[in-house]
């Protein structure tokens, strides 16, 4: 989100006391003191142990839920912190700084997964990612949405309420030992115009070769649409190279951002195919000709956002990606796999079997009690620690960050064992 370099027409600018930032293609300076709170994290080598000091809260809870909702990083809170004093004042006054965090949030959720900053749209989340490529796609009577039938109510009830359209919405069930490709390959694909899926089940922490499932469709001329938020933050992804036409994902799980801010890829070829369903000043070429007769839309995904976004959730979502990539993503990758090869052996040294049974490098571990009475002894038992995870019924899913530490894993373990 903020660059201790910038280029522009060949120049290279140090920021070694400063930032830069585009806005409106024109250069634009932002001094180092008053951004200081939070901007000093990229002027350093960050490890995965300093991280965890970015969660204060990590001093009380033992967190192992971020499958449902992480936490602010402190550089996070401190730039909404900064954002509000401004909002005291004028507009005007702090306009052009709010606009360049906006594209400079755009630019690291770009480069989080690997494509061009004009392919990205700010959304409300992922269930307004997905349903803005639902009323965008120009469907036909008859079209076909094939979908995996755990799926998230979110990336099943969008493609559901299809049916006004004449669009045939249908529940493919995993079959264990088999790929969501295979299954694919296996099938009669007549008139399917879209396949969606998660990139990492919420359910079982599974991870789906997206790739793989991207070959079986554009093969037939499907289009691909990726649910990828239990994965951004928590494993690598590059959407580009894997070839899928849709990316959507909310902020607040592995990549501890805001609530209700998210993003939408869109592989650029696709863009001017789309329909536009919410349309406003945003969305044109020419945003600041407010006496336009007529207009032309943005040639970039900046066409889907039709007016005023949420600043404040796209500054504090980028920020929350930038303190993430500054320990190096293949760090924060690798410690959230370890703890899932951690917890999967213990879990299943302690008689649970792991929903999933095949290998993957999630942070998701899902696992079924034996018995409502060791459902409420392990409720009890997290209680009394402050062991925060996920219980519906006798589902138990953990979900281990990077910032997590051991003790936070021993604890959830002696909860288990002595239930």
């Amino acid at each position: 989100m903020v660059f201790p370099f910038y280029r522009l027409k060949g120049e290279e600018f140090n920021a070694g006391s400063g930032y830069f930032y585009m806005c409106n293609f024109s250069l634009r300076y932002i001094s180092l003191d008053s951004l200081s709170r939070f901007v000093k994290l990229s002027l350093k080598t960050m490890t995965i142990q300093r991280l965890r000091d970015f969660f204060p809260a990590l001093n009380q809870w033992h967190y192992l839920n971020y499958a449902s909702t992480g936490m602010l990083p402190t550089p996070s809170v401190q730039l909404l912190q900064e954002l509000a004093a401004d909002a005291a004042g004028p507009f005007f006054t702090h306009r052009d700084k709010w606009f360049g965090l906006q594209e400079s949030a755009r630019e690291s959720a770009a480069k989080l997964i690997g494509v061009s900053s004009d392919e990205i749209a700010f959304t409300t989340a992922t269930s307004g990612a997905l349903s803005l490529i639902a009323n965008a796609i120009l469907w036909q009577k008859g079209d076909r949405v094939l979908y995996p039938a755990d799926e998230f109510p979110s990336n099943r009830f969008v493609w559901d309420n299809l049916i006004h359209k004449g669009v045939q919405a249908e529940a493919i069930e995993p079959e264990k030992g088999v790929s969501f490709a295979d299954q694919l390959a296996k099938m009669d694909l007549t008139g399917v115009r879209l396949v969606s899926f998660s990139l990492v089940s919420y359910w079982d922490g599974r991870v789906q070769d997206v790739a793989e499932v991207v070959r079986v469709c554009h093969e037939r001329g499907i289009l691909v649409s990726v649910d990828a938020i239990q994965g951004l933050g928590a494993i690598a992804f590059d959407a580009k190279a894997s070839g899928c036409d849709f990316v959507s994902s909310g902020a607040h799980k592995w990549l501890c951002g805001p609530l209700g801010i998210g993003f939408l890829y869109v592989r650029k070829p696709l863009i001017e195919k789309l329909f536009v369903p919410n349309i406003g000043w945003a969305s044109v070429q020419n945003p600041r000709e407010f006496e336009a007769k007529s207009f032309v839309f943005n040639e970039s995904a900046r066409r889907f956002e039709a007016g005023g976004r949420d600043l404040w959730g796209i500054a504090a979502m980028g920020c929350s990606i930038d303190t993430l990539a500054s320990v190096g993503w293949s760090a924060v990758h690798e410690k959230i796999a370890e703890w899932n090869r951690t917890l999967r052996k213990e879990i299943a040294a302690l008689g649970y079997q792991p929903l999933y049974e095949g290998e993957t490098t999630s942070g998701i571990v899902g696992f079924r009690l034996k018995s409502m009475d060791d459902v409420e002894r392990l409720k009890q038992n997290c209680e009394k620690d402050n062991v925060v995870l996920v219980q519906r019924g006798d589902y138990v899913r953990v979900s281990a960050h990077a910032c997590v530490q051991k003790e936070d894993i021993d604890l959830f373990l002696g909860a288990l064992a002595n239930e």
